[in-house]
């Protein structure tokens, strides 16, 4: 497990530099905006990679210390307890060090933000107004780390992933605001993607049961990257795919906008978790990055290590 723990102590390095690097350059008054600008894009897009990164790591941690837990239980040779005692010790510090990493990160996202108010994100599919940015004071700022902290913890007790989800959807309002929120699971053997749960403040068309195939449904490619997508039109988006069902639900309901995360177990999507706003551009730039870090701590979840492990197998025939 070493060569992690000194993959990730390199990567904290690049994180202190880059933010030497950031102070450093703007506090140089002969710096045009231009080139502030675009050393300010790098290290946004730097946050964002370091950001994805520590999340699968957190995600692999989680798996390989339920596996061990799991084979500690059956095991009986007394011979083996020793090693397996001290491979569960590498994994406690490594997830340590991903902790460490993602508290680094985190600052830097928000010496990012303080430099020209903006936020890094990543996002496919169309072009967004920020309509619910993240609140510039510290107060605010706090708040959302809480709320973060919050569902990381109840996510990493075992609470019941639909209670998870609930919790989800009552806090995150006030960092992104959204009337629907729905949970699907996908089954990559029989190729398909089942809606599991939803809350909603408009009448349920697109309920708990509704299927399709993965393959043929334009939530592949967000599966196959792992990218979220952002709809900002969805009666625009239905004219032009008027095939999509479950967009043609999702407008009757009442809703215009969408925001689209993979959910990652054991580095596999395995789930979408899916954000709705009546409004048209309901969700900018800042509500991608923090739906992006709620999920990032949704997949600690032990219910969906369980599930790639149970389809692993079969996967790999």
């Amino acid at each position: 497990m070493s060569w992690e723990i000194l993959l990730l102590v390199a990567v904290q390095g690049l994180l202190v530099f880059l933010v030497g690097l950031m102070l450093g350059y703007f506090k140089r008054p002969n710096q045009t905006n231009g080139a502030s600008k675009e050393l300010l894009k790098l290290c946004k897009t730097a946050i964002f990679e370091i950001e994805e990164s520590t999340r699968r790591s957190n995600v692999q941690l989680n798996c390989l210390r339920q596996r061990l837990s799991d084979f500690d239980r059956k095991m009986n040779d007394k011979r083996l307890l020793s090693p397996i005692g001290e491979l569960r010790e590498h994994v406690r510090v490594l997830q340590q060090e991903v902790r460490s990493l993602q508290m680094h990160s985190e600052t830097l996202s928000r010496a990012a933000r303080e430099l020209d108010g903006d936020s890094p994100v990543a996002e496919s599919g169309s072009t967004t107004k920020s309509n619910s940015a993240v609140p510039a004071d510290s107060s605010s700022d706090s708040d959302l780390q809480s709320f973060l902290m919050a569902v990381e913890e109840k996510a990493g007790s075992g609470m019941p992933l639909h209670d998870l989800l609930g919790f989800v959807y009552d806090e995150i309002q006030p960092f992104v605001p959204c009337q629907r929120m729905g949970f699907a699971k996908i089954d990559h053997v029989a190729d398909i993607v089942t809606a599991d749960w939803y809350r909603s403040e408009k009448s349920g068309l697109l309920t708990s049961g509704y299927s399709a195939p993965l393959s043929k449904s334009s939530l592949r490619f967000i599966a196959s990257t792992g990218r979220p997508r952002v709809l900002n039109n969805l009666p625009k988006y239905l004219r032009q795919h008027p095939e999509s069902t479950s967009t043609r639900l999702i407008v009757s309901e009442g809703f215009s906008s969408s925001l689209t995360l993979p959910v990652s177990a054991g580095g596999t999507s395995v789930a979408f978790l899916f954000l709705s706003s009546t409004s048209i551009n309901g969700f900018g730039k800042d509500s991608v990055v923090i739906a992006q870090q709620v999920v990032g701590r949704i997949s600690l979840s032990s219910h969906l290590t369980e599930s790639i492990v149970s389809v692993e197998p079969a996967m790999s025939e």
